[in-house]
């Protein structure tokens, strides 16, 4: 292991050894030389390295090293993710690696532990995978196509993956990133789903976040028009006082009844509008 065809500047060349590793590659031993060759000649790529690590995630099935193949091309995947911006691969190793260790046999007999740590740190991972996307998806300068990526990925995760007491409030971030994203109705949709679960204060606010997403589907001002704008998207509009009816109901705010009133005007239900204002 000496001759300069295994070493160069001092360092062991671990793709140039002086045997035939195909003879051993059941080995584990083996399959370790072969990593290191990879890494060695990979530089800043880590291409050759994931294709390494994903081929031998089955035939370490069964024993204690699949966790650490498992989470080392997670952590590939995340530093790709990273520079590229772009999260579906990431996404998807992170779904398959908790299918893997779901089953508490998965690193063998007596790994049972072992198993379910692997698993909390790959759900961690997940989790933070999230977390990260909703936060940068709330800035400013976040893209639309960024933002519906992370829309995509948040809609899994609270399909499948989220803790139930994580389900509203990601439900709720996922509202205000439609919102953001202008997918009004799409926002809409999801906080009067929220507003329908819950009650008092909470349902309230719900609502506020639905009205807020639904005057962009109406065109409809914040202040209350007095003085009349045109008349158009009837059944948008049709919507939004109903909302509002609902809003008046729980605050008795004349700015609520008055938005509910001339929305009711706009769509040509003026007798219904005063007669809601001299009742009230």
């Amino acid at each position: 292991m000496t001759s300069k065809t295994v070493r160069s500047n001092g360092k062991v060349q671990y793709a140039k050894l002086p045997f035939d590793l195909k003879t051993h590659s059941d080995l584990p031993i083996s399959r370790a030389v072969k990593e290191r060759a990879i890494l060695q000649g990979s530089g800043s790529s880590m291409t050759q390295a994931l294709q390494f690590y994903r081929s031998i995630v089955e035939v370490n099935r069964g024993t204690p090293l699949l966790a650490p193949v498992l989470e080392r091309i997670l952590e590939i995947e995340e530093a790709a993710a990273a520079t590229s911006k772009s999260y579906s691969a990431y996404e998807k190793s992170l779904i398959s690696a908790l299918e893997i260790m779901s089953d508490k046999a998965a690193l063998g007999k007596g790994q049972e532990a072992a198993a379910t740590a692997s698993l909390a740190r790959i759900q961690q991972r997940y989790k933070s995978l999230v977390t990260g996307l909703i936060i940068a998806s709330k800035k400013s300068d976040a893209t639309k196509p960024f933002r519906l990526q992370t829309i995509a990925i948040l809609n899994t995760y609270i399909a499948n993956r989220a803790a139930p007491a994580d389900k509203v409030p990601l439900r709720t971030e996922l509202g205000r990133i439609y919102a953001l994203n202008k997918q009004y109705a799409e926002a809409v949709k999801t906080f009067m789903s929220l507003k329908k679960e819950s009650t008092g204060a909470k349902a309230q606010e719900f609502l506020i976040a639905a009205i807020d997403s639904q005057r962009f589907l109406a065109e409809w001002p914040v202040a209350a028009p007095w003085s009349g704008i045109p008349k158009k998207n009837a059944t948008a509009r049709t919507t939004l006082a109903e909302m509002y009816e609902e809003r008046f109901a729980a605050t008795s705010n004349w700015e609520d009844l008055a938005h509910h009133g001339l929305l009711l005007i706009n769509v040509n239900s003026s007798a219904k509008a005063f007669q809601i204002w001299t009742k009230n």
